[in-house]
């Protein structure tokens, strides 16, 4: 299971790379996540190391600078953040 850190980053990650590309989208990018985390070799041995490492996650990369796929936009609690956590705690 994550910690509340990875979950955070890894869903803000999955809503900024593909919210706009439905269920399976989104799915398909939080697998990304799971198995570059198992590898760990993506910059990290962590969801969130992973998710943050440099040029690993396009969103992340203009993170805070007010880009319409901002990872940090997202506030925990609304609708669409609340959608995945149970699906990003079923692939952790």
């Amino acid at each position: 299971m994550m910690d509340d850190i990875d979950r955070d980053l890894a869903i803000r990650t999955v809503l900024a790379e593909a919210s706009n590309q439905g269920p399976d989208g989104m799915a398909a990018v939080a697998a990304v996540i799971k198995n570059r985390t198992a590898k760990g070799k993506y910059g990290g041995k962590s969801p969130a190391e992973v998710v943050t490492a440099r040029n690993q996650f396009e969103p992340w990369n203009h993170a805070g600078k007010g880009k319409p796929n901002d990872p940090l936009s997202y506030a925990p609690g609304s609708p669409k953040y609340n959608l995945l956590v149970s699906d990003i705690d079923a692939i952790a």
